[in-house]
């Protein structure tokens, strides 16, 4: 079953050809994740061929694959269900936590079962400490209960936490819970609580640091350090973007900014238990990884020069093998493995291996005025390179808080395939440009965010990009919503309009 879906998944660096299909750009088939071990000599994967997944095993110095295993029907008490791996951590250099979606297990490098984990796994328990047994995992998903578990022996401990539902986790290195952000709602009014909660050890009471209403700018933890009294958060503390802080739990005050970037939020920092931190990512129109580890800043250099245009993750030993995920508009995604002793980088697998590259068209970047004079950023990808104007699918995101990213975007792709340019407006109220850009959206619906879409729309017209006269509208959810206002406020601009899901919301949710 797995013999043609392998070879797919570790085919050449050669692409198709041709033009893009819907069969290719909706065909599932491929690698899901690659992750290598702490020690670089293996690499595991998780594939999918169209109905099942499987486990391979990657041997970094022959490139030999074997199959671990395969998804399998069970029956487990009264549950009879489809066993699928879904995702893997490594535990050590020789065992392996696999999620199958419902339950999670440790299991060797011959693929045998070692211990049971519970539902879902968390990730490592040690930060910094690779070669340790301990994971954090949900024994039970839906009520957020936290177990610390022995990945070889299975034993396990309850982690408890405040009464709600937790929505964020912060730990120590040693693994021990030491602060969450939970939400309480009450059942009979339209009311929520945010609060944020901390224990000065593993054995200590916990108590309330902050609490907020759902509606205001709220910080959450993020690490739990060494120096005593002290958190890592997550916060934007009167900035218009997030940065990473330092708090005081005996004062209950916000300290010294640690990391941030003056119009893009930080969205995860590398290195937080360290000293100083190894990278930060941040947002905007596409995320940065900056390094601020020499050694791993010269290996980003070296894999971004070798694979341009790209998004490329790296990770291992920035002195041995290091994975490379490299992903971007017109790829979904490879993974290769670095080898800096040989020089060499050899394609490992292909998140879709039936697209074709060369098939697909690029998205470009811009910018431009709204009425009031409000800058609104765009993606824009156009079905080829003739300078006539194409005809348009402006595509609304959900939300609307929400946004869009520069990727591979299967119906982006299908949609220029055919011949249309399409237009993604990333209209006032998405999230990820700031705190003043989302909260220019309140009260806004149907109004001045509707403006910025009108606004993009005639920006094109006017750049000569897009025929006039045939301009379609269309979304799902808040997308669908707003085109169907397009159509009703601007009914001359377009020639149709499509709504997914709109009804509901334009029922319910009208603007203020």
């Amino acid at each position: 079953m797995f013999a043609a879906i392998l070879a797919l998944a570790i085919v050449s660096g050669d692409t198709l050809g041709g033009s893009l299909t819907i069969e290719q750009a909706v065909d599932p088939r491929g690698t899901r994740e690659v992750s290598l071990s702490p020690d670089g000599k293996h690499l595991v994967s998780v594939i999918f061929n169209g109905t099942n997944y499987g486990l391979l095993l990657h041997d970094t110095d022959t490139m030999a694959v074997r199959m671990l295993s395969t998804g399998k029907r069970v029956t487990e008490g009264f549950w009879t269900f489809n066993k699928m791996p879904r995702s893997v951590t490594w535990v050590g250099n020789d065992l392996i936590a696999v999620d199958y979606g419902i339950e999670a297990e440790s299991i060797n490098l011959a693929g045998k079962k070692v211990a049971e984990l519970g539902e879902q796994v968390i990730g490592p328990a040690e930060r910094g400490n690779p070669l340790s047994p301990n994971l954090l995992v949900y024994s039970n998903v839906k009520d957020g209960d936290v177990e610390l578990v022995n990945a070889r022996t299975g034993d396990s401990r309850k982690l408890r936490h405040p009464g709600g539902k937790v929505i964020n986790w912060a730990f120590d290195r040693h693994g021990e819970l030491r602060a969450v952000t939970v939400v309480n709602s009450a059942f009979w009014k339209d009311v929520s609580t945010i609060t944020n909660w901390y224990k000065s050890s593993g054995k200590a009471d916990w108590e309330k640091l902050s609490e907020f209403k759902l509606a205001d700018d709220y910080w959450t933890p993020m690490y739990v350090p060494d120096e005593p009294d002290t958190l890592v958060i997550s916060a934007r503390h009167g900035r218009n973007t997030y940065a990473i802080f330092s708090y005081d739990t005996k004062l209950h005050t916000i300290g010294e900014m640690m990391a941030g970037h003056p119009t893009q939020d930080i969205l995860t920092v590398g290195g937080i238990d360290q000293s100083s931190f190894e990278r930060v990512t941040t947002g905007g129109m596409t995320p940065q990884q900056i390094w601020f580890d020499a050694a791993w800043g010269r290996v980003q250099q070296s894999v971004d020069m070798a694979l341009p245009n790209r998004i490329n993750r790296i990770s291992g030993n920035p002195k041995g093998k290091v994975l490379v995920f490299s992903y971007g508009d017109v790829d979904p995604g490879c993974w290769y493995l670095l080898d800096l002793e040989t020089n060499s980088l050899q394609l490992v697998a292909r998140a879709r291996p039936a697209v074709s590259e060369a098939s697909l068209r690029p998205m470009q970047m811009l910018t431009y005025t709204a009425p009031d004079g409000l800058t609104v950023p765009a993606f824009l990808t156009l079905p080829d390179d003739k300078t006539q104007a194409a005809p348009l699918v402006v595509l609304i995101h959900g939300g609307p808080t929400a946004r869009d990213y520069w990727n591979w975007n299967e119906e982006v792709q299908i949609l220029a395939a055919n011949g249309y340019a399409v237009f993604q407006p990333q209209f006032r109220g998405s999230s990820g440009f700031g705190r003043h850009f989302e909260e220019a959206g309140f009260g806004q619906w149907g109004l001045a965010m509707q403006d910025d879409i009108t606004a993009g729309v005639q920006y094109l017209i006017k750049q000569g990009v897009v025929d006039p006269r045939r301009i379609c509208i269309a979304g799902t959810s808040y997308g669908g919503y707003a085109a169907l206002w397009g159509l009703a406020k601007t009914p001359d601009l377009y020639r149709c309009g499509v709504s997914f899901a709109g009804g509901g919301c334009q029922a319910s949710c009208r603007p203020n």
